[in-house]
């Protein structure tokens, strides 16, 4: 049997609720700090990761060879990244929730579709799975790539309303040919 655990990277700085999406910024102490409690006593088979630093750093601190796969990076937020999503209501209020009200059709300013967003994270984990030996495995990614499988695989409507704080882990049993089974979800642990 194969098991993945989804880890999302730490906070980045003290600015809550960014969206940082494709921009690279380093997690912070702390986000890095809390990184190490949620996978405290833990072995893994292997270790898959996004390929940007805020995940990548720590994943190969874990393991050194581990599998970078370029489709588990964040959405891309176009010009609304690095911005709070107060930030974006300020100046770009309309569209920010017409996005939000209907994220299936519309997109960011120069950003990326959902559904395409959603497909390149799909095929990335499918590509991976064909070839993955089973095990426990760990998968450092981001908020966004979390809730689009969550809302695949536990058939969540709407995954807005899906909360993934940052260094949050779910670990999912994934059977060849059957749905994907959550076994433990972890928020972030505290001091």
């Amino acid at each position: 049997m194969l098991s993945l655990t989804l880890l999302r990277h730490g906070a980045v700085d003290e600015r809550p609720f960014v969206l940082w999406g494709q921009l690279d910024p380093p997690v912070s102490a702390a986000g890095h700090a809390a990184m190490q409690r949620a996978v405290a006593g833990q072995h893994w088979t292997g270790v898959i990761s996004s390929p940007l630093q805020r995940c990548r750093s720590f994943a190969q601190d874990l393991q050194p060879d581990c599998q970078v796969i370029d489709d588990l990076r964040e959405m891309h937020f176009g010009v609304w990244q690095g911005l709070t999503p107060a930030e974006v209501m300020a100046s770009d209020g309309a569209r920010y929730a017409a996005f939000q009200a209907d994220p299936e059709t519309l997109m960011p300013p120069g950003g990326e579709a959902l559904p395409a967003f959603r497909s390149r994270v799909f095929a990335a984990l499918a590509q991976w799975r064909a070839t993955a030996p089973d095990g426990d495995w760990l998968c450092l990614t981001h908020g966004g790539v979390i809730r689009v499988l969550l809302q695949a695989w536990l058939r969540v409507e709407d995954h807005w309303r899906i909360a993934v704080p940052p260094a949050t882990s779910l670990k999912f049993l994934l059977p060849e040919g059957g749905d994907p089974v959550l076994l433990a979800l972890r928020p972030p642990c505290a001091d």
